[in-house]
């Protein structure tokens, strides 16, 4: 297993070739260190290299090496981030026998509260993520023995824990998913290495009840959530599969080897979606879709290819330095199925899993980057985008696509106007879900919206036969269903009868079915996959559709 920790980093490295690695040195060289994705680069180089991987770029690193540790501590260039990526550079070169002195004196030269970009002014400031990864930093260059964190964790680590909802994840601002894993990461590698101090018990309970939701909110092909900013990039997995390999050896620890054994199958889940990704874009892309590499097509400004693409690479890399594997996967749940979870209002999440099949919905979504409704459809086995991963906003914030969309969308109810139809997802929230029936053979539940001011339900029956939907409400009523259309590069081949549509894509097919008519709106939604086009089921008073995955 940790075999393919390093593959997957060295597939990312792959990505960027010697010219363009070429281009950046002297790039950065001219124009000095701006942000965090050259020292990455460096130092994912310089690991792989330890582990016998492209020893070709030898003199390159030494070259990128030896300019970020000089330039670094009296440049201040988001090295909240890239500390803790050189000194593990640093910490693997010293393993395989090179005399690392320079570099030593170099980050020994470090003042945190000079060179890094986040500082707080009192331990109860709300600073956001970017102090954890500054914290984790300066833990590193003590466990490494040229620095002293002590000040700097007293001020910054009450500024991340009071961030911690009761269920142990993290609230960074609108609560993006991603960054929930991002700060449970970087906590986990603290604890990994050592970290005794007088917030580890606070921080390690966050980790063992955070952890425990991550198993079940980890969709069937084994994404994590959609939710949020820096969503669909190849990290995210990245970041899941580390949390779960820490997971994995508390529990080994604990001599509970039911879970262990779940988390360490939840981490080899991910570490398989990354690498199905990497083969369906060819190696070449950090996103997940197909458009041109520097398109920017899913992307906010700050994920560009440069940055985001070997930070794929560091954080699998965390996976692989908390990995044991001695520890004997057992099928996660993910997998296994049959339950239901609701999180807390502040990640407000609902997500149902039966039969290999795993259902996510917003319940009161951030409207600059989702929508409320079902919001996923994944089925393990088959190509995650191939129903849905991921919602519709009316306008992306941040991030690119190839225009604008008419409304927000998930699929959800709608109530058939004069004036067209009004759906649910442009509510400001789902009112209610009650869970029906929840064992390993089904599960069902309903969800209550409002669409132009009439009440709706929507029944849910998940199980290995597909997805039955019902949906209820006084007079003329539909139910929206994107269909995938475009990856940047594939179109997908749709068959449309009166009342099924079947879409085939890359060896997998979604079919739905129902009992009315299927209409085609016309036009196209875009979310960081790529283009959809709407199409609606419509009925009166009751509408019955099912949804099977191939």
């Amino acid at each position: 297993m940790k075999n393919i920790y390093i593959d997957i980093m060295e597939r990312a490295l792959g990505a960027y070739t010697d010219a363009r690695i070429d281009e950046y040195i002297a790039r950065v060289k001219r124009e000095g260190i701006t942000e965090h994705g050259f020292p990455r680069l460096t130092a994912n180089i310089g690991i792989l290299i330890a582990h016998g991987r492209r020893c070709d770029l030898k003199e390159r690193f030494l070259d990128m090496m030896d300019f970020c540790c000089e330039t670094l501590p009296y440049r201040k260039a988001a090295n909240d981030f890239s500390i803790r990526e050189l000194v593990f550079a640093l910490l693997e070169w010293e393993r395989m026998g090179y005399d690392c002195t320079k570099w030593r004196r170099d980050l020994a030269a470090v003042d945190p509260f000079k060179c890094y970009s986040c500082i707080a002014k009192k331990p109860t400031d709300s600073v956001g993520n970017w102090a954890m990864f500054g914290c984790t930093s300066e833990y590193l260059r003590e466990f490494a023995g040229i620095g002293d964190a002590s000040a700097f964790l007293e001020l910054h680590m009450p500024t991340q824990l009071q961030e911690f909802d009761e269920s142990g994840l993290y609230r960074d601002p609108n609560c993006p998913m991603v960054y929930d894993l991002a700060v449970r990461v970087l906590l986990s590698v603290m604890l990994h290495y050592g970290y005794r101090g007088r917030f580890r018990d606070e921080a390690d309970e966050y980790l063992k009840r955070g952890g425990l939701l991550t198993l079940k909110l980890q969709s069937s092909c084994g994404e994590i959530p959609f939710g949020g900013r820096s969503n669909q990039f190849l990290l995210n997995e990245a970041m899941l599969a580390a949390v779960c390999e820490a997971e994995a050896n508390r529990y080994h620890r604990m001599g509970d080897k039911e879970l262990a054994g779940q988390f360490k199958d939840a981490a080899a889940l991910a570490a398989d979606n990354i690498m199905g990704w990497l083969d369906h874009c060819g190696g070449q892309k950090h996103i997940k879709n197909r458009y041109p590499q520097d398109s920017g097509f899913g992307c906010e400004g700050y994920g560009y290819f440069d940055k985001y693409m070997i930070t794929l690479a560091s954080n699998i890399y965390c996976a692989y330095v908390m990995a044991d594997d001695s520890i004997l996967p057992l099928d996660c749940p993910a997998k296994v199925g049959g339950f239901t979870l609701k999180t807390s209002d502040n990640f407000h999440k609902f997500v149902a899993n039966c039969g290999g099949y795993m259902l996510e919905f917003d319940l009161n979504a951030d409207l600059k980057y989702d929508a409320n409704g079902l919001g996923r459809i994944h089925r393990n086995g088959a190509k995650p985008t191939v129903a849905l991963s991921v919602p519709f906003p009316k306008t992306p914030a941040n991030y690119v696509t190839a225009g604008e969309n008419v409304h927000p969308l998930a699929m959800c109810a709608g109530s058939v106007t004069a004036d067209g139809i009004i759906y649910a997802c442009c509510e400001p929230q789902i009112l209610d879900v009650t869970v029906t029936r929840e064992d390993s053979e089904l599960v069902a539940f309903e969800l209550i919206c409002t669409a132009g001011g009439r009440k709706l339900t929507e029944a849910y029956e998940v199980s290995a036969d597909g997805v039955k939907i019902t949906v209820s409400g006084e007079g003329e009523i539909a139910y929206a269903i994107p269909i995938f259309r475009f990856d940047g590069k594939v179109e997908a081949e749709v068959k449309k009868a009166e009342n099924r549509i079947v879409l085939f894509y890359e060896g997998s097919s979604y079919a739905v079915e129902a009992d009315c008519s299927l209409i085609a709106d016309g036009v196209d939604f875009y979310n960081r996959n790529g283009a959809y086009t709407l199409y609606h089921a419509q009925g009166h008073d009751r509408i019955c559709l099912k949804l099977t995955i191939e």
